[in-house]
């Protein structure tokens, strides 16, 4: 690289960046409104107009392949735009059927689906209970239904003659051949049979000759037939007898069941309702033939002719739309439930089957958190089986329970359901590349962004967004200036000032504490000092690590200079992550360099404390010193590099910049400006890279100088790439544009060193060739020691497993 012609002085302003770069202000006159009274609500999603575009295509395409993956971050306007959309599309859709299940009589335990006209379902089961509280009441009256009796005493009054007439005209012939008829005692019991008479009374057979005998065998063989015709003649009775208790239970049947069927006009009650009514007529018959005793039996016989609703669409209008927040696998497609009865009893039918979000959602939209639904055993499973065919099982692959009653086995529901999965991205890839059904189904991805541009739209967006939020949850109106601090603070979100966070949960929970201190000082208006306050006090209560690391900077425990100067010494700066709360902290870089042919030596990764990121950036340290040096020949270096008084892992390559100003310092001898802190990245040619976090590190890094005091020497030096992602806190702005602080932006890592050491880069070139010669020569010098035929800069010789990002 040839040496700057700017005098360094210069060189080093031009690098300087101005106050009015460090912060995007948005105040009251980027609002044509005073305050959020007068905003109205948005006609369309601003800023995720290509998630709504992939929402409205999915949302109103029908079909397997069709269903919807809401990607994006939470706040990001998933759930509302999906909400906003089937607002104005579910209405304009027809009304599904209603599902019930009925009694099936004759397989039980595969319980009837009946698929009605919208409301029929209700209707059914109205005039269903009519019906079965008509029949607990008139049935025992029909069996005590005086002509029903006077029928029953007539037929049995006729059967009882034909019986007495044949027995009287056996009786006649007998007795006109000597013989009679008597009732003898067998084992405590009597039976009819035909004896002989002599002298008025009954005599034995021996009394009588052959032919008497004869006879008297004849009369009682004919007695014998006579019984056998009484057993035919009392099931016939009975057979007659059900017939007359059928014909009455018939009329009540056909009362009963057609005013059902009138009142339900819906064919497909037509073959449940047929063989209701032959239940109801053997119900009926079956009390009368078991008697009184029998009529507790009855409530429980009418009670299997409930009907079990599980989709009403009564007084619905349009698709239903089902926002599911607990997707487990019964919660979706429903559960068969088995009720105790008794110590060791369970009954489990078509009244206690229950249906699931997947049946309230047929013919519209189940919407479901991807995260949730996967965390539910067996509900990811039971959702793609009922999308994949269209059928709803409900109760399916239930797990035998033994002493308990197996589970049903309803008739399976074909259903319409389009699912709308909300998620992350990661969810989604995840689903993408393990399950291959997952492809097949969800065809649609809604990519909604974390960020949009900042311009008059997003100033819109957001003004409406905070109107929206205090009409519906009831805060104070909002100045067009606290508007402006909130979208100050999107834009601090979204890391960059030419964009602004669309993750409006945030900035709804922002608001509602800037509101919250509107009312402890009694105001009207939430006013920009309010959102500052709020900023300020989260800040402090999540702050309680960064103070505790700031006191031991402080304090001296951690050492970072913020003045003077040292040779192979320079602050870097790094990002704290804790989930809920970031900030930056200065941390010191050395290192030390001797003859050898080590190369450099990572510290970190020999302790096994660094990423692949991190070890990566060292690597291509390695590869811009070759590049730089090449001319001097192969290089003899060992050298070390080593975040001090660090004990957990490091990751990231943004101290590259500032292991070079270290490493270069201590190769040439010149000291290194303590008052700086440096972060960025380079490549091997020494070209800056842009890094991430900027606005905490140098947040840290000021709170560190300013506490020990501003002497206007202070500053950090940055990639010039990084200068548009600054939204820093007015205060370093003010110390800026004061003279009290001062940040460089590089495109070089030239740049960088020019600055840190204070020398043009000529001079470092010439100090750092002389200290690599000086290597060289004392160990060429050394016996036995030569150096390799290529330059030297290797990794370390030990293996070591990559290291966890802390």
């Amino acid at each position: 690289m040839p040496t700057m012609p700017q005098p360094l002085a210069k060189r080093r302003a031009d690098l300087v960046v101005v106050a009015s770069d460090l912060r995007l202000v948005v105040d009251a006159s980027a609002f044509p409104f005073e305050t959020t009274v007068a905003v109205a609500a948005p006609a369309s999603m601003v800023g995720q107009e290509r998630a709504i575009e992939a929402l409205e295509l999915g949302l109103s395409l029908r079909g397997t392949g069709s269903h919807v993956f809401a990607a994006g971050h939470p706040g990001t306007g998933r759930t509302s735009s999906i909400a906003s959309i089937l607002d104005r599309l579910a209405p304009t859709l027809p009304v599904p059927p209603d599902r019930v299940y009925v009694h099936r009589f004759a397989d039980p335990e595969r319980p009837r689906l009946l698929t009605l006209g919208p409301g029929h379902g209700a209707a059914l089961a109205r005039e269903i209970d009519e019906l079965r509280r008509n029949l607990a009441a008139r049935i025992p009256l029909l069996l005590d239904e005086r002509e029903l009796g006077r029928r029953r005493e007539a037929l049995g009054k006729r059967y009882a003659a034909e019986e007495e007439a044949e027995i009287g005209a056996l009786r006649t012939r007998a007795e006109a051949d000597q013989f009679a008829l008597v009732q003898v005692d067998v084992g405590g019991s009597s039976r009819p049979e035909i004896v002989a008479m002599k002298g008025g009374q009954p005599a034995p057979p021996t009394v009588l000759d052959d032919a008497g005998r004869a006879k008297l065998e004849a009369y009682n063989e004919e007695l014998r037939e006579l019984a056998r015709s009484s057993r035919e003649r009392q099931r016939r009775f009975a057979g007659d007898l059900r017939g007359l208790v059928a014909e009455a239970a018939a009329v009540l049947a056909d009362e009963e069941v057609g005013d059902v069927r009138r009142n339900v006009d819906d064919e497909a009650v037509t073959e449940f309702l047929a063989e209701l009514r032959d239940d109801i007529v053997a119900a009926v018959v079956d009390l009368a033939e078991s008697g009184p005793e029998a009529l507790p039996r009855l409530g429980a016989r009418i009670e299997r002719y409930r009907v079990n609703v599980l989709a009403d669409r009564s007084g619905q209008t349009g698709a239903p739309v089902v926002h599911e927040r607990f997707p487990s696998r019964q919660n979706l497609a429903g559960s068969v439930e088995r009720v105790q009865e008794g110590p060791m009893s369970f009954r489990a039918d078509a009244t206690t089957i229950r249906g699931g979000s997947l049946l309230a959602a047929d013919g519209g939209f189940l919407v479901v958190h991807a995260l949730d639904l996967l965390q539910e055993p067996g509900a990811w499973e039971a959702l793609k089986r009922t999308l994949e065919t269209g059928l709803l099982e409900v109760g399916a692959s239930l797990p035998g329970i033994f002493g308990l009653p197996r589970p049903l086995e309803p008739d399976p529901i074909g259903v319409d359901v389009k699912a709308v999965l909300v998620g992350e991205r990661e969810q989604f890839d995840a689903l993408w590349n393990l399950d291959p059904d997952f492809r097949k189904l969800f065809g649609i991805r809604a990519d909604f962004a974390a960020d949009m541009p900042y311009g008059e739209p997003a100033l819109e967006r957001y003004a409406c967004v905070v109107a929206g939020l205090c009409a519906r949850e009831g805060h104070p109106p909002v100045e067009a200036g606290a508007v402006g601090a909130l979208v100050e603070e999107g834009v601090t979100r979204a890391g960059r000032r030419n964009r602004v966070s669309v993750r409006f949960g945030d900035t709804a929970s922002l608001l509602r504490e800037a509101a919250h201190g509107t009312r402890a000082r009694s105001g009207e208006l939430v006013s920009r000092d309010d959102v500052v306050g709020a900023l300020a006090a989260r800040r402090r209560r999540e702050g309680l690590i960064e103070e505790r690391m700031q006191a031991m900077l402080e304090e001296g425990i951690v050492l970072v200079s913020t003045s003077g100067t040292a040779v192979g010494r320079v602050n870097g700066l790094s990002v704290y992550h804790l989930g809920y709360h970031a900030f930056g902290k200065p941390t010191r870089i050395t290192a030390s360099a001797a003859p050898g042919q080590a190369g450099i030596i990572n510290v970190e990764r020999e302790a096994r404390l660094s990423g692949n990121i991190y070890d990566k950036g060292v690597l291509i340290i390695a590869g811009f010193l070759r590049r730089r040096y090449a001319d001097i020949g192969p290089m003899t270096l060992t050298a070390s590099l080593a975040f001090e008084q660090s004990y957990a892992g490091v990751d990231g390559d943004s101290a590259s910049i500032a292991e070079v100003v270290a490493l270069l310092s201590e190769l040439s001898g010149l000291p290194a400006d303590g008052g700086l802190a440096i972060t960025g990245s380079i490549n091997q040619h020494g070209d800056v890279q842009p890094v991430g976090g900027v606005d905490y590190k140098i947040a840290g890094f000021h709170a560190l100088c300013a506490a020990r005091g501003l002497d206007g020497g202070q500053g950090i030096v940055m990639p010039h790439q990084n200068v548009l992602d600054l939204m820093l806190d007015p205060a370093i702005v003010a110390d800026v544009a004061a003279g009290r602080f001062c940040i460089h932006a590089v495109e070089h890592v030239t740049d960088a060193l020019e600055i840190a050491l204070d020398a043009p880069m000529a001079e470092i070139d010439r100090l750092v060739r002389e200290r690599l010669a000086t290597f060289s020569a004392a160990l060429a010098d050394a016996p036995g020691d030569r150096p390799p035929s290529g330059a030297t800069v290797q990794p370390p010789s030990t293996p070591i497993p990559d290291a966890q990002t802390p």
